[in-house]
């Protein structure tokens, strides 16, 4: 008999639970209707002994009704994304055709360790992967594009996330006992070092803006690159800045929301990336000066945005206005987050507390700003340690 049944709202879908013999039951559905439909003829199964729970079920199948009943409004749309990629390029096409109850902790080493090394079942992949690509490019008269399977410790670190989680959502609907990836050593991905551009490299940067040779680079996009130079915003938060987020009087700039690469507007990464950023009154000027061209200067309006004012596209953004004035400025390549690295080491070398550094790029925690960057504070430290012995003994 159901001991316990209830329908709740999950995300955008409407899920039933209810138990049946001790034995959970979970199953999602796009509205109440199709929920509260389901769990009356879940019922009536149970009074005449006609239930049956599924126990066995192809990895791929669950798959694609994990990614649809649970992923679908429970996870970021970037890390939707991120899921989606690794079940079709590299989950999907090793696992595919297995039972949940058949993969094992020591199937899941192999395939790391073969991935790990470009073996026989990756190159498989990869070959799977590049006949589609020539397929699909037949179809659509169009020349075939480059296929690459990343082998980085990182992408197949990435990759071992939705694995992990989708067996374990498998454990809680009791498709199977345990988690196999539960545990499974991730390769080790290598530190990358922090590439920063110091002060005398972003005025550079900011000069060579407007300056003839590069047609996108217009001067109105200095005010772009000088807002992430002297905030420190992720890409996303600066295209989805509207007029009316900023504090003109307290020279505050408000963080509120973010545009994903799709152009979706969402709120932003965590609910400490919700903030109040100080801005320097060069900055101050520059964004006065910008709303005065620009031909959209409502509070509602995007600060930064098309023709049209529409949101602009972050691809096209670094490709066609980033990377071109590094080049005119003769810069290294860093990438466009790295000009939030370059603010927080700038703020360190003034010696700025911690905490203030944390609160201004909307870390969760003073920790991790410590982690990403307190080998640059080894010289604040130094610093530091000289105002003391002066302010003691006059030195």
């Amino acid at each position: 008999m159901a001991r316990r049944t209830n329908i709740r709202k999950r995300g955008k879908k409407w899920c039933v639970y209810f138990r049946v013999n001790g034995k959970q039951v979970w199953k999602t559905f796009a509205t109440r209707d199709e929920a509260e439909l389901y769990l009356a003829q879940s019922k009536i199964k149970i009074k005449q002994g006609a239930f049956r729970q599924p126990t066995k079920i192809r990895f791929e199948d669950f798959a694609r009704e994990w990614l649809r009943d649970y992923a679908t409004g429970n996870v970021r749309e970037r890390t939707f994304e991120t899921y989606e990629a690794a079940l079709r390029n590299h989950l999907i096409p090793h696992f595919g055709d297995l039972l949940l109850t058949q993969i094992t902790r020591k199937l899941i080493d192999a395939f790391v360790a073969d991935w790990s090394a470009g073996g026989l079942y990756y190159q498989e992949r990869l070959r799977l992967a590049r006949e589609l690509e020539e397929r699909q490019a037949r179809e659509e008269r169009r020349d075939p594009r480059p296929v690459r399977l990343g082998r980085a410790a990182g992408t197949i670190s990435n990759a071992l996330t939705p694995l992990r989680e989708m067996l374990g959502h498998a454990v809680e609907w009791e498709y199977i006992a345990a988690n196999p990836a539960s545990g499974v050593r991730r390769p080790r991905v290598e530190h990358r070092e922090i590439q920063i551009l110091d002060g005398e490299q972003i005025r550079t940067l900011l000069d060579g803006v407007g300056a003839d040779g590069e047609p996108f680079v217009r001067k109105e996009w200095r005010a772009f690159l000088l807002c992430a130079a002297t905030t420190g915003m992720r890409l996303g938060e600066l295209l989805a800045l509207r007029w009316g987020d900023v504090d003109w009087q307290n020279r505050r700039v408000w963080v509120r929301r973010s545009i994903t690469r799709n152009g979706t507007v969402q709120e932003p990464k965590t609910r400490d990336s919700v903030r109040a950023i100080a801005i320097t009154p060069t900055l101050l000027a520059a964004l006065r000066q910008h709303r005065m061209a620009s031909s959209f200067k409502t509070e509602d309006a995007l600060i930064f945005c098309t023709e049209k004012g529409t949101p602009l596209s972050g691809v096209n953004v670094v490709r066609r206005v980033f990377k071109p004035a590094l080049r005119r400025a003769k810069l290294p390549a860093v990438r466009f987050h790295d000009l939030r690295h370059s603010f927080a080491s700038l703020l360190i070398s003034q010696g700025e507390h911690p905490k203030l550094i944390s609160e201004q790029l909307g870390h969760a925690s003073v920790k991790i700003t410590m982690d990403r960057y307190g080998h640059l504070m080894d010289q604040s430290y130094g610093n530091a340690s000289d105002r003391l012995d002066a302010a003691l003994f006059g030195m």
